[in-house]
């Protein structure tokens, strides 16, 4: 199964502005997820839907194999507080022609601790089960932001991201950390550290 990414990094954030832009580990969060992404070997492409094409291309400098990544600009609609996800990844499909037996891989910066196995194994999960979503959720089964897998032909018929007989990925509740607020990217960003330095969480 072939699969297409999409990474939405919308400039302005209420709670914590440039959100997808903050400083993380060695680079920041785009970056960050972009990265997992190519090391993963899962998406054909990445596309990345934003309003600050400028800041998307700042982000990203730094990361190799970048040519599999393409910045699409979203249009204003979608650029505002009360645009749904669901909407972005609409815009995204349609714009992209993405062909009837791939599937859409849609991932947020903002759950950055989650790792490439981790996406591996979901994706196998995925595959191995034919089901037309799949969720990363936390140890309560709720959502945890990190990644959706869609089927596309299902996506374009229900524009829902969450299916009657959708499949979940359960994470732990560290992986699961979301950022939304400043005191949430500082948290994050100390347990990534000691996770890469290969200190035991206290």
């Amino acid at each position: 199964m072939k699969v297409y990414a999409v990474v939405p990094a919308k400039a302005k954030s209420r709670r914590l502005p440039g959100k997808n832009f903050s400083r993380f580990g060695e680079s920041n969060l785009l970056a960050h997820c972009v990265q997992k992404l190519l090391d993963s070997r899962i998406p054909e492409r990445i596309y990345i839907s934003t309003d600050n094409v400028g800041k998307v291309q700042q982000a990203l400098r730094d990361v190799p194999g970048r040519g599999r990544v393409l910045i699409l600009v979203r249009p204003p609609k979608l650029a505002t507080d009360s645009a749904r996800t669901e909407e972005v990844v609409a815009d995204v499909v349609a714009r992209i022609n993405v062909p009837e037996d791939y599937a859409i891989l849609l991932c947020q910066a903002t759950t950055p601790l989650w790792t490439v196995e981790h996406l591996q194994q979901a994706f196998r999960l995925f595959q191995t089960h034919g089901c037309p979503a799949l969720v990363a959720v936390r140890p309560d089964y709720t959502p945890n932001g990190a990644f959706w897998l869609l089927c596309k032909h299902r996506f374009e018929k229900t524009g829902e991201l969450y299916q009657p007989d959708m499949e979940f990925y359960e994470m732990d509740w560290i992986s699961s950390i979301d950022i939304d607020y400043p005191h949430q990217l500082t948290i994050a960003e100390s347990i990534y550290r000691q996770l890469r330095d290969g200190r035991h969480l206290v």
